[in-house]
């Protein structure tokens, strides 16, 4: 849970390049995803992948809100 909190707090991080931040958190959900597998954790499988998706969603459209 800590990937997925630390891609939280990338993801919203109101300093620096938005970018980068962005490609920092999809790291740290990516990572946490190794660890919580669909059929092992469906339930924390699905928040980290929804805000993997969240944060892709961000980076493709720079001018929606963080």
């Amino acid at each position: 849970m800590i990937q997925n909190n630390l891609g939280n707090a990338y993801q919203t991080l109101p300093t620096g390049d938005r970018g980068e931040n962005l490609d920092r958190a999809i790291a740290c959900y990516e990572a946490a995803l190794t660890v919580y597998s669909a059929e092992a954790w469906p339930e924390r499988n699905g928040l980290v992948a929804a805000n993997l998706g969240a944060v892709r969603t961000r980076l493709e459209n720079p001018e929606a809100p963080a």
